[in-house]
């Protein structure tokens, strides 16, 4: 709507952007992108595709992600995010990791009821180190905090780090977004008329061709309340072949397993 564009190009002067830019200068200073290797060059021209691999985690990987959230004080995506910094320093033997996700984008409240997509795309630097889970959890959530906490437009945030994202425009790496969806009353159960809606939250069947992604890789985990995890990752067809994006899902739920679901049976 025209007046959250004019909330948003008022609030690009103000202070509060300005305290913002000054916090995203320090925090990605010397930043660069984690870039995921392709299987194949980025193409220099052509329509990309997108493929989705589909994936289930069962339910002792949801259990022991909410029960360690608990002990950790902090959300599922922050342990989920922690493990996955983990996959990434055992495979890039980088612990200094910025990893982008999406948020809602809808920070001011009279916002939350206004139908439209508001998504921003917000990058989480956390150095890991070669610490245990706590740690790695205690740093995530620490730098997810501050991120939220000074959230600006990705492009007012990308002049603060003009470089950031060099590494992913390389012919021969990507950007992978990571989140964590939850999203159980999406038109369930929702009536309009004499229409009802229901859900189909259990997707399990890959596709060689979906919804297209403009590049990369974007992991999206969607916990359910029985702890089940459906999972799914877009990929870019013309730069990952199924079988590795597969081999990455096996390589995280292996991480999951001996870190979090190990933890929890503590």
């Amino acid at each position: 709507p025209r007046e959250y564009v004019a909330w948003q190009r008022a609030q690009a002067e103000g202070p509060s952007t300005a305290r913002a830019l000054a916090f995203w200068r320090e925090n990605l200073r010397g930043a660069r992108m984690t870039a995921i290797p392709t299987d194949r060059p980025r193409p220099s021209e052509g329509e990309f595709r997108t493929g989705w691999h589909r994936f289930v985690l069962d339910e002792r990987y949801g259990r022991a992600v909410d029960l360690v959230a608990r002990r950790t004080r902090s959300s599922p995506f922050m342990v989920y995010l922690a493990a996955y910094l983990t996959y990434l320093r055992d495979r890039t033997g980088s612990s200094d990791l910025v990893v982008p996700t999406f948020t809602p984008g809808r920070s001011p409240g009279w916002i939350q009821d206004t139908v439209g997509s508001f998504y921003n795309f917000l990058p989480l630097r956390v150095d890991i180190g070669g610490g245990d889970l706590a740690s790695v959890i205690e740093r995530t959530r620490t730098a997810c905090l501050a991120a939220y906490d000074h959230e600006i437009p990705f492009l007012q945030l990308s002049a603060a780090a003009p470089d950031l994202m060099d590494p992913v425009q390389d012919p021969g790496g990507a950007a992978a977004v990571f989140q964590v969806v939850q999203s159980p009353f999406i038109m369930s159960e929702r009536t309009a008329g004499d229409v009802t809606f229901s859900a189909i939250r259990s997707r399990t069947l890959s596709a060689a061709e979906g919804s297209q992604l403009p590049d990369g890789l974007l992991w999206s985990l969607e916990p359910r309340p029985d702890g089940v995890v459906y999972g799914k990752v877009g990929y870019t067809t013309n730069m990952f072949d199924e079988d590795s994006v597969a081999a990455q899902v096996r390589d995280l739920t292996s991480v999951l397993r001996d870190s979090v679901v190990a933890s929890a049976a503590e």
